[in-house]
């Protein structure tokens, strides 16, 4: 088994490439992150965290009690003071750990006008203080703003103390490498409990620009707002999301690499992540106890089996979805069906290549042959990345817009040994475009460097 040298994930010894967040393997980067591994005496993946974010389990003395008079002071100089006051309030904090303080410096940590160099000071005492009592209270409600997820970690980090995985997993943040590391984690915890917190963030969703509120959660009027945006600008955004569905599926660009792009791209890269997790903890009796809570919502039961298709479960829920999407054959899909449609094609072909089977290849026609042209780009895009070679030469041609597939051409003329696609490029040569070909010289450039 490998080590991914970028999230510490568990990769197949024969993975190119991290199965969670796309890092190209080096070899020899393999064998010096597998030897650091030896020397952490096989660490859990949360404990090599605590280490990168320089945190410690405090040295801990037990709990001192403080008179509430005295608590009421450290509060207000807290709150109030700055200064040696205020340092040394902080230190006598640490220092006796008084759990009479836990809730009010977790209210006060709430006031919004509160500095944010105090609210880190109230975790870092919180921390400190430890504790089943802070784990608890911590992890009884979700962070209502992306930017205190990190803080919370750090905190459930500091007390030392075990905390549930599946408030980890529940966790919305929009940090790319954070999410990385904890889907690692998850999978290093191999907590089978955390897979449906994984699966309710698989609505493929994905607005331009949706309205928000100033607290930073998209409300319903946001989403009708990002919706509509999003129908106004169909035809300026429907050329854009054809240029990134061919990357979409491209597994020599890393999430990281991408993370600047566009929402698009992210969206399916997350999907793909959480998929390995879900992949490494779900198991026959998970599936039979949870099927029916699937199939109440059409992204959550797309992903789910793809995850079966990808993880070569047999399943019968297939005939099923097959019915839904082909129910979803328009001309605007739909950015969260584009996503989901493609997902669902490229675990059809996963599952036959993995299978040295055609089985599903009428399957995987009948999408390619969407009227959406996203979701054909996509698709087509799959085929040509996973040399799926039974509709190679349907993907080619099924090109609304001629060449808009030119990196996953360029991808498999270096990496396979196909004539079609071959001559295909000889024709870009050819006929095509200044544009067309500028194109093409980036992305040949782009693979022979990597």
């Amino acid at each position: 088994m490998n080590i991914c040298p970028n999230c510490q994930a568990k990769l197949n010894q024969s993975s190119r490439f991290c199965t969670i967040c796309g890092t190209k393997i080096d070899e020899s980067l393999v064998k010096e992150k597998s030897n650091e591994n030896l020397n952490h005496k096989k660490e859990r993946l949360l404990d090599i965290f605590r280490k990168d974010l320089g945190i410690e389990i405090f040295n801990k003395q037990p709990n001192q009690s403080i008179t509430n008079k005295e608590l009421s002071r450290f509060l207000k100089i807290i709150e109030k003071k700055k200064g040696f006051q205020y340092e040394e309030a902080k230190r006598e904090l640490i220092t006796k750990r008084p759990l009479e303080a836990i809730n009010p410096l977790w209210q006060l940590s709430k006031k919004v006008f509160l500095p944010e160099n105090k609210k880190k000071d109230i975790y870092d005492i919180l921390g400190a203080i430890g504790t089943t009592k802070v784990v608890n209270l911590i992890t009884s409600e979700k962070p209502f703003l992306d930017e205190n997820s990190l803080d919370y970690i750090k905190i459930l980090l500091q007390t030392g103390k075990e905390f549930p995985m599946k408030w980890l997993a529940s966790l919305d943040i929009n940090d790319i490498n954070l999410k990385m590391r904890i889907y690692a984690i998850l999978m290093d915890e191999n907590d089978s409990g955390v897979i449906p917190e994984l699966l309710d963030k698989t609505s493929f969703y994905y607005y331009e620009e949706p309205a928000q509120h100033s607290s930073g959660k998209i409300s319903l009027l946001g989403l009708v707002a990002g919706a509509a945006k999003e129908y106004s600008h169909y035809q300026q955004n429907e050329y854009k999301k054809l240029n990134l569905s061919s990357l979409a599926t491209n597994p020599e660009l890393s999430v990281t690499e991408l993370e600047n792009s566009h929402g698009f791209i992210q969206a399916y890269k997350e999907a793909t992540m959480r998929y390995g997790v879900i992949k490494s903890l779900m198991n026959n009796n998970f599936i039979e106890n949870n099927k029916n809570d699937f199939q109440k919502d059409f992204s959550k039961e797309i992903f789910f089996v793809s995850c079966l298709l990808r993880s070569n479960i047999p399943n019968s829920f297939l005939g099923n979805i097959m019915s839904k999407v082909n129910s979803r054959n328009k001309k605007n899909a739909g950015t969260s069906n584009q996503l989901a449609i493609i997902f669902l094609a490229e675990s059809l072909i996963i599952s036959d290549i993995n299978q040295n089977s055609t089985i599903h290849s009428t399957q995987i026609n009948s999408l390619l042959n969407f009227q959406d042209k996203v979701i054909k780009n996509g698709i087509a895009s799959s085929i040509l990345y996973l040399n799926y070679s039974p509709l190679i030469e349907p993907a080619i041609n099924s090109q609304v817009i001629k060449y808009s597939i030119i990196p996953p051409l360029v991808y498999s003329s270096q990496y396979y040994d196909n004539n079609i696609v071959d001559s295909t490029i000889q024709n870009i040569i050819i006929n095509g475009s200044k544009d067309d070909m500028e194109y093409l010289g980036i992305w040949q450039d782009f693979f022979r460097n990597i």
